[in-house]
């Protein structure tokens, strides 16, 4: 029996109407060839706009190599603080296992 693969979906929050349409794109996507979405909404990087976003961003820990098989970002949102660098060198420290 083929396994499902498992698509994560990184993105700012659940319920601003741009992240609510890019999701369920993604969804409709994922969908259509019979893959698994699983949404991480971690905040933008690099902000604090609530005593609670390192709680946002530690969603992160439970995107792994054992439940996710690939990712989307929506760089767009998450990196309106940082560099394409700065962008880019938070994939690979936090999800390394998908290169």
């Amino acid at each position: 029996m083929q396994k499902t693969k498992r698509i994560g979906l990184l993105i700012n929050d659940s319920y601003s109407d741009y992240e609510l349409e890019l999701t369920q794109g993604v969804l409709d996507c994922c969908n259509d060839n019979g893959y698994s979405l699983l949404v991480f909404p971690i905040e933008e990087l690099n902000t604090n706009y609530s005593p609670f976003s390192y709680q946002k961003r530690s969603i992160t820990s439970f995107a792994t190599e054992n439940n996710i098989d690939g990712l989307v970002m929506a760089s767009a949102v998450l990196g309106n603080f940082v560099s394409k660098s700065e962008l880019f060198n938070y994939l690979l420290e936090h999800f390394a296992f998908l290169k």
